[in-house]
């Protein structure tokens, strides 16, 4: 049986991100450490295809300022155009300005599977025709916790704060200050679009996640993480 090979990146600097375009997209594992702030200024920069990958990436509290993307005729635009799943914690991503047709985010354009995200602040600009977020365009299903997101997100239709489209969505002690326009009715400080048979079952989950919580009054951040990862 064929095991899943897996990489560790060190970012530095801008051109550090370069190094995930080689992978060979066969089921990899991609852990991607932040070892300082990383400045995008001046810098063109094109989105990294992470299709069929997995990635994680470990922000060590930095931040990632200046993403300027312009893509406005393609589908698929972020840090990543495109990946199988994705986690975050402890990353600041700042200052982004992103442009795309379709599947728009700032860290992802589109993710196949899950996301995670714990411990992270975002904040900055997206726009697109559709399907656009203030961090991903969209997703299957989506857990975020301990997070801020602070985002001016415009398109037609199927617009949000944080992911444009999602199947599912799961969201625990977070803030947003979001800012959307849009035309058509898909939009949402959190998703813009959620599938209608997911939404009773999110709002049980997190009322159990939240039951389990309070009668724990001194539940370790770890915890937290554990209890909604379980029930989600």
């Amino acid at each position: 049986m064929n095991k899943k090979k897996r990489y560790v990146f060190s970012i530095y600097e801008p051109s550090d991100f370069n190094k995930l375009r080689n992978l060979d997209n066969n089921g990899e594992t991609v852990l991607v450490n932040i070892k300082q702030d990383i400045d995008f200024a001046d810098i063109d920069f094109d989105p990294i295809n992470g299709i069929g990958v997995d990635v994680i990436i470990d922000g060590k509290n930095h931040t990632i300022s200046n993403l300027s993307i312009d893509k406005e005729d393609k589908i698929e635009v972020g840090l990543f155009s495109k990946v199988n799943s994705i986690q975050v914690k402890n990353l600041n991503m700042l200052n982004f300005n992103i442009i795309g047709c379709g599947n728009v985010g700032s860290l992802v354009g589109r993710v196949e599977h899950d996301a995670f995200i714990n411990g992270s602040t975002f904040s900055g600009n997206v726009n697109a025709e559709s399907h656009c977020g203030g961090i991903l365009g969209s997703v299957d299903k989506l857990v975020m916790c301990d997070s801020c997101v602070a985002t001016n997100v415009s398109g037609i239709d199927v617009v949000g704060g944080v992911v444009g489209l999602s199947d599912s969505v799961l969201s625990y002690d977070n803030h947003f200050n979001n800012k959307l326009v849009a035309k058509g009715k898909a939009v949402g400080e959190v998703s813009g679009y959620i599938a209608e048979n997911e939404k009773d079952r999110i709002k049980h989950l997190a009322y159990v996640a939240l039951q389990q919580l309070q009668s724990k009054p001194t539940v370790e951040e770890d915890e937290i993480i554990r209890l909604i990862k379980k029930d989600y």
